[in-house]
């Protein structure tokens, strides 16, 4: 049932950016990914926009895969896989990387940004979990550099600092404040 309402709801929210999108020369843009996406104001950081949001708190790469197709001809920008982290390390880094690659893909966008994962900074061994994202995004950098119409917008450097993310960015040491989504929405702005 609930993977039917999802569906639905979904259904709905593309009608409506495919519908507002012909309707005049704004372009229509989806954002869907994990919390980082979910607690963004799209809408206000992006104006010129129609826009629709469909992050969900505590989702990772399966969200994306739940959604394959459903996006197509549409401009997406997704930004995802800080859950999935906990699950990783050096000996599935690349397997995951390539079904991140994949599920990317498989949303058929007309227009697709991928945004890197970004630096954590909310527990022990913080230097070593942002290392493993540093190798990660690199494998996803180059899985999709072949892509047309697929843009990898990578601000990890950005909020980095002393080898962690930087706390002037982040309230929690995970999730952005205001700052951190200026930056995100300065560089998603030059590839829209």
């Amino acid at each position: 049932m609930r993977k039917l309402l999802k569906f639905l709801l979904l259904l709905l929210i593309i009608m409506v950016v495919n519908a507002c999108g012909k309707a005049d020369n704004e372009t229509a843009v989806v954002f869907i990914g994990d919390s980082l996406i979910a607690r963004w104001d799209v809408e206000r950081s992006f104006p010129a926009n129609k826009i629709s949001n469909v992050g969900l708190v505590g989702s990772g790469v399966e969200w994306i895969e739940e959604n394959r197709g459903l996006f197509s001809d549409l401009y997406v920008v997704v930004l995802t896989g800080t859950n999935d982290l906990k699950k990783l390390d050096n000996r599935n880094l690349k397997s995951y990387a390539d079904r991140y690659v994949e599920a990317m893909l498989g949303l058929n966008a007309k227009r697709l940004i991928v945004v890197s994962i970004i630096p954590r900074n909310n527990e022990s061994g913080a230097h070593d979990i942002n290392q493993l994202i540093s190798e990660l995004n690199q494998m996803i950098a180059d899985g999709l550099k072949e892509e047309r119409a697929v843009f990898y917008c990578d601000v990890y450097a950005d909020f980095l600092k002393n080898g962690t993310l930087n706390m002037n960015l982040s309230y929690d040491g995970i999730h952005l404040n205001e700052y951190g989504y200026e930056i995100l929405t300065k560089k998603i702005k030059s590839l829209l």
